[in-house]
């Protein structure tokens, strides 16, 4: 699962070390799209909204865009088995988390729909093999140069009659999946989509894929959702509130605790929960009594991931040119 830390400092060595690359490869979906002026223009104006407390994914409520673009290389390219089964995850994580808001009394509608090709997109790296370890950011300095020209946001938005635009980018390679939110305090952004990074596999052996859950948790943090286990970057070292959730809500999502889950039963199902402490962070309820023993978790921002509360203290932003 996601590790802040990484995200954040991923983020702003894009910002200082700029520039992108050069992307080829196709998509698949129910309208076919190309890098127009008028796209490339309008990508332009969208990086020049002036900033507010939301990114791309604004609240998990409402009519919710949901693009999954399936990337491959040289090395690792997608058979059309796994390929499906990644799509009906995707749709099973969805499917849990309008249900989790109906709970809480909010309406939430994802609009995706593998079945009939729709806001799926497949791209590639064909010259190159990905080394995400060493080279990560230059390879989202590619993503996102082509998503500028392949997804323009507001179209979407339009297109859909939507409020948000989520983003996911599924890997078939194994490792640790995260997101990069939007910083609501970070003074200077490269892009307003918020997007998640989704590895296929979970063990280096690439013996057993990722469960549901995994991809419901990045998501969850693209609409302001926190890591709510041990060593979360998100949270005070000396913290004791993930102790807390893993005795309190065993099954948060949010949380460490998998007693009680177990692989099998996951991959095709999500055990867990969003709990009162996750729903607050979402905005679905105004406060929770935990504020008072954990003010930590208090909320100053509305609509993007915690920032600087908790961030300031481990990097230095890039200047506001």
């Amino acid at each position: 699962m996601k590790k802040a830390c990484l995200a954040v400092l991923l983020l702003c060595a894009v910002l200082v070390f700029g520039g992108c690359g050069n992307v080829s490869g196709g998509a698949f979906t129910q309208k076919e799209t190309s890098g127009t002026q008028d796209q490339k223009a309008q990508a332009a104006t969208e990086q020049t909204v002036s900033q507010d407390p939301f990114g791309s994914a604004k609240q998990l409520e409402g009519r919710i865009v949901t693009v999954a673009v399936f990337w491959e290389d040289a090395q690792d390219s997608w058979t059309q088995s796994d390929l499906q089964t990644a799509q009906r995850q995707l749709r099973t994580a969805l499917d849990f988390l309008e249900a989790e808001a109906a709970r809480y009394g909010k309406q939430a509608e994802f609009c995706y729909s593998p079945s009939e090709g729709a806001l799926n997109y497949r791209q590639s790296s064909p010259e190159q093999s990905l080394n995400l370890t060493e080279n990560m950011t230059s390879f989202y300095q590619e993503v996102v140069q082509w998503m500028d020209t392949v997804l323009p946001q507001q179209q979407l938005l339009e297109q859909y009659q939507a409020e948000s635009v989520c983003y996911l980018l599924f890997l078939h390679k194994s490792g640790t999946s995260f997101t990069l939110p939007w910083m609501a305090d970070v003074p200077q952004q490269l892009t307003q989509r918020e997007l998640s990074l989704i590895y296929y596999y979970q063990d280096d052996q690439r013996i057993q894929r990722q469960c549901p859950y995994v991809y419901a948790h990045e998501l969850l943090h693209q609409f302001g959702a926190i890591d709510l286990y041990p060593d979360s970057a998100q949270l005070p070292v000396s913290s004791g509130l993930p102790d807390y959730v893993a005795r309190q809500y065993p099954d948060e999502i949010m949380g460490n605790n998998t007693q009680g889950h177990y692989y099998e039963t996951e991959l095709e199902q999500i055990g867990f929960e969003i709990s009162p402490l996750t729903a607050y962070c979402l905005g679905w309820v105004g406060t929770v009594p935990e504020l008072e023993q954990f003010p930590e978790l208090t909320r100053t921002q509305p609509g993007a991931l915690y920032s600087g509360e908790y961030y300031r203290d481990m990097i230095s932003y890039p200047a506001n040119n």
